[in-house]
């Protein structure tokens, strides 16, 4: 007996996907994509918007922090805050002494830039020397943005929005 051979034409012995499986695979997911999408990209926003909110918080600490050593230590120490011109980061000082060096994009907050004219500082006793602010905002949304603010006779150190 010859064994019947499987004929070409024989959907159940061929391999592989037709061109019209292929192409309903292909609009199924452009369908999910563009469903998916306006939901990713508002994602995206309310996770930078929550990098910008912790970001103004660690700075309100830092100063804040800074004022207290100001205000215990009595001597005449000099403690201040300088923003890199870059936006990038910013330095503590004690005097003239560089004590910290915090850069954004290693902490994870490489969206975020920032702005201050001079440098935050604190005499010895807590007081601030100047009215000081900080502008914290997303690097591809200007319009978004914070400040942290550093009160001149108070001393308050105050997040604000934009």
């Amino acid at each position: 007996m010859k064994a019947k051979l499987p004929k070409i034409s024989d959907r159940r012995f061929t391999k592989g996907f037709t061109l019209i499986e292929v192409v309903l695979a292909i609009v199924l997911i452009l369908i999910l994509e563009i469903a998916f999408y306006p939901s990713y990209k508002l994602w995206q926003q309310q996770s930078k918007i929550m990098k910008l909110n912790s970001a103004c918080h660690y700075l309100r600490l830092e100063l804040s922090a800074m004022q207290t050593r100001s205000f215990y230590i009595k001597d005449k120490y000099l403690q201040s805050l300088k923003i890199h011109s870059d936006g990038q980061g910013y330095d503590l000082y004690i005097n003239q002494g560089k004590t910290k060096t915090v850069m954004l994009s290693k902490v994870g907050w490489g969206c975020l830039k920032l702005f201050c004219i001079n440098k935050i500082q604190f005499l010895p006793g807590g007081v601030p020397k100047a009215y000081a602010k900080i502008i914290v905002q997303l690097r591809d949304d200007d319009k978004v943005k914070k400040i942290v603010e550093v009160q001149p006779v108070t001393g308050r150190i105050v997040i604000k929005d934009e």
